[in-house]
């Protein structure tokens, strides 16, 4: 099983366990900083690492100190790194992730390298590597790739005997574009996640079972509708499940979806059936909230191995 991740990589400070922001000229502490990886190209890329698949990275950082921690990180993976690119014009994308006592997070977000990919890098990607499947997440906050770029990249996928998964991350284009998305964009998606707003824009559905298997239907696929902490419903148009969220103690949610967008990519690939398929999916989402950072826990495989064992 190969996989092409590509779209957004973000270089995540996380900043945890201060009382409150400071004032201006004001001094407060925390516990020590932290640097992760974020953004869905490299969560969904080194989750689906972690359970035995091989990896393709695409994307961009820049050519600074962050994108050479990400890099850092993800050679503790054997996650593949053949088409992540350093820009030299622009600074990695960065999040400083806020998490105060309370628990209420806050971002503070720099787009940076994120503008950089293209479709052009997307179809050299497909041309160059061999995939059962090319997963593009975070479209929406991918300025450089436009909605007229979707359609040929995701032909050239089809061309190579792909499968496509596919993460909008932004409600925006979807309100703007609909039609073209429910057109000539879903038809070409196998796996296709959205949240319960993202869905409710697309099929005019208030109802999240409805609204998934609507999504089924014009995927003629999978599709999941994600709803936080209450759950999802998975649908293969003919059918929908709906999943509680498994019960466990959550440290951070961060990268929660990407990991179970990498659980529905791994069981549609084994041709489970959607109920299978789902259960794999929360499970994997759960254990991405078991440690602060996105994509932390994946980077232990053992770890891994022994909570599947555990769930299922």
């Amino acid at each position: 099983m190969k996989i092409l991740s590509a779209g957004i990589i973000v270089a995540d400070i996380l900043v945890k366990g201060y009382e409150r922001l400071p004032e201006p000229n004001e001094l407060v502490h925390s516990e020590p900083l932290k640097l992760e990886i974020g953004g869905g190209a490299t969560n969904v890329g080194i989750a689906l690492d972690s359970i035995g698949a091989e990896v393709e990275i695409i994307g961009y950082v820049g050519d600074d100190i962050f994108g050479d921690g990400v890099f850092r990180l993800i050679n503790e993976t054997s996650v593949h790194t053949t088409f992540l690119k350093k820009s030299r014009n622009f600074s990695t994308s960065t999040s400083i992730v806020l998490i105060p006592e309370s628990g209420e997070r806050a971002f503070i977000h720099h787009a940076g390298t994120n503008g950089c990919l293209t479709s052009e890098d997307l179809i050299e990607a497909i041309d160059n590597l061999n995939g059962d499947l090319f997963n593009l997440s975070g479209y929406g906050v991918l300025p450089g790739i436009k909605i007229e770029d979707l359609k040929p990249v995701f032909l050239r996928a089809k061309e190579k005997d792909m499968k496509i998964s596919f993460d909008v991350v932004t409600v925006k284009e979807l309100e703007e574009y609909r039609e073209k998305f429910i057109k000539e964009i879903l038809p070409l998606v196998d796996i296709f996640t959205p949240n319960f707003e993202e869905a409710k824009i697309i099929t005019g559905f208030n109802d999240p079972k409805h609204s998934a298997m609507e999504l089924g239907k014009i995927c003629r696929s999978i599709a999941a509708v994600t709803m936080g902490e209450d759950g999802a419903y998975i649908s293969n148009g003919n059918d929908v499940v709906y999943l509680p969220p498994l019960e466990i103690e959550n440290v951070d949610t961060t990268g929660a979806g990407d990991a179970f967008l990498a659980g529905l990519i791994y069981g549609f690939l084994k041709n489970w059936d959607i109920e299978k398929i789902g259960k794999f999916a929360a499970i994997m989402g759960a254990l991405a909230t078991t440690e602060m950072g996105a994509s932390a826990v994946f980077r232990q495989k053992k770890r891994v191995q022994q909570f599947l064992r555990n769930y299922i």
